[in-house]
């Protein structure tokens, strides 16, 4: 399962730690990001049902930085 960075918005695997709960490591930018909340991990689930494993246009860098 794919997901987008929160920061970079880059499309990155999402893994599965050792009390099996999501979490996305974003070598691109070095977000680390865990997910331990029902309601957090259902939304990391239908991520792909909604699209979310698709890489946007405009990344957060280049809004904010103009990069």
């Amino acid at each position: 399962m794919k997901f987008p960075c929160p920061l970079c918005r880059s499309v990155k695997e999402v893994r599965i730690n050792r009390k099996s709960k999501p979490y996305l490591r974003c070598d691109d930018c070095g977000v680390l990001m865990f997910v331990n909340r029902p309601t957090g991990i259902r939304i990391i689930q239908a991520g792909k049902d909604l699209g979310l494993d698709k890489p946007k246009q405009e990344s957060a860098g280049s809004f904010l930085f103009g990069q």
